[in-house]
C-alpha cells in the first residue's frame, strides 16, 4: 500500500519530464545544428519513460530489479554521446528503442502483475504496448532510411503516428491507474470495516449486510457457537491469553468452512456459522468438528 501510495508521485514527475521532453523536442525542430539540444530532447525522453516504468511497477508492486536500470543508463548514455557526435540520428534510434523496451516491460507487468479489474488492467496493457510498438516504428524508420545524421527533429509517417498514440498512451495510463487506485482504496474500506481485526473473521455488520435480510429456508443453518466460562477466562488468565483463545476457535473456524459456509465473530465470544445449501445433518456434523477440533487446542498462560 505504501508504495502504491507513492506512485502517483512517480508518476507525475515522469509525465513532466516528458513535458519537458515534449518542449526541447519542438525547439530542436526549429533550431539548426544544435548537437546539446539533441542530447537535451533524448536525455529527457529516456528519463521520463524509465520513470513512468518505475512508477508502472510500483503501482503493481512488482520488483524494478537491476538489470532494467543498467539497460536504461548505458543505453542513454550511447544515444547522448552519438549524438554529441552529431550523429542525432543514432541517438533517436537507440532512444526511440529504450523507450520500446521499457513500455514492453510495463504492460507485460500490467498483464502479469494485476490483481484488480482484469478489464481495466487488459486496456492499461494494451496501451502501453501500442505505445511501444510505435517507438519501434520510429526507430525503425530511422533505420530503414539510414538517416544517421539528422539535424533537427525526426519527421515522418511514423512520428506522427507516435505523437497521437504516445499522448492518448499515457493520458489512458494514467487515468485508468488512478480508477484501479480508487477502486482498490474502497475495497480495502469496505474490507476494513467487515472484518473482525482481531480474529480475521467476517464481523456483526458483515453478518447483517450479507445475511441480515435472508429468509433460511429447509437447506440453511445458522451455527451460534458461545465460548463456555470465557469471562472466567479473562480473568483468571487476563485478556492477552483471552484474545489468543478467540484467535485459535477464528482459526479453527477457518479450518473447517468449506464451500458454502460463511462465519463471523459477532462479538466477545459470540461466533456464527451460516450453512447454505446444505442438509441439517451437514451442518450438524461442520459443528461437531469445529467443536471437537477446538477441544483439542491447547493455549498456554503463565499460569500453565
Amino acid at each position: 500500500a505504501t508504495s502504491r501510495s507513492g506512485y502517483v508521485l512517480t508518476m507525475a514527475s515522469g509525465i513532466l519530464l516528458l513535458v519537458f521532453h515534449i518542449v526541447a523536442f519542438w525547439m530542436y525542430g526549429k533550431t539548426v545544428s544544435a548537437p546539446w539540444l539533441a542530447d537535451v530532447v533524448l536525455a529527457l525522453m529516456i528519463a521520463g519513460f524509465f520513470v513512468i516504468h518505475a512508477a508502472s511497477l510500483q503501482y503493481l508492486n512488482a520488483p524494478l530489479g537491476h538489470a532494467t536500470p543498467i539497460f536504461a543508463g548505458v543505453c542513454g548514455l550511447l544515444a547522448i554521446f552519438a549524438a554529441a557526435l552529431g550523429y542525432d540520428g543514432i541517438g533517436f534510434i537507440v532512444g526511440y528503442g529504450v523507450v520500446a523496451v521499457l513500455l514492453a516491460i510495463a504492460g507485460s507487468a500490467f498483464w502479469r502483475h494485476g490483481s484488480q479489474n482484469h478489464v481495466i488492467l487488459t486496456v492499461v496493457s494494451l496501451l502501453t504496448s501500442s505505445c511501444s510498438i510505435s517507438f519501434f516504428f520510429c526507430a525503425a524508420v530511422l533505420l530503414w532510411n539510414g538517416q544517421w545524421q539528422i539535424g533537427t527533429a525526426p519527421d515522418n509517417w511514423a512520428e506522427r503516428i507516435n505523437m497521437v498514440v504516445a499522448v492518448v498512451s499515457m493520458t489512458g495510463l494514467g487515468a485508468l491507474t488512478m480508477s484501479m487506485e480508487s477502486l482498490r482504496a474502497r475495497s480495502e474500506l469496505i474490507t476494513e470495516t467487515m472484518t473482525d481485526p482481531l480474529t480475521g473473521l467476517m464481523n456483526r455488520r458483515a453478518f447483517q449486510s450479507i445475511h441480515g435480510g435472508r429468509l433460511f429456508g429447509p437447506f440453511s443453518s445458522v451455527i451460534m457457537f458461545d465460548l463456555d466460562n470465557f469471562k472466567r477466562t479473562n480473568v483468571v488468565f487476563g485478556h492477552p491469553v483471552g484474545d489468543m483463545v478467540l484467535q485459535r476457535f477464528g482459526n479453527v473456524m477457518t479450518r473447517h468452512a468449506s464451500k458454502g459456509v460463511d462465519i463471523f465473530r459477532l462479538g466477545g465470544e459470540e461466533f456464527c456459522a451460516v450453512v447454505v445449501r446444505a442438509e441439517p445433518e451437514k451442518a450438524r456434523q461442520i459443528a461437531e468438528r469445529m467443536c471437537v477440533s477446538f477441544g483439542a487446542e491447547v493455549v498456554s498462560t503463565p499460569l500453565g
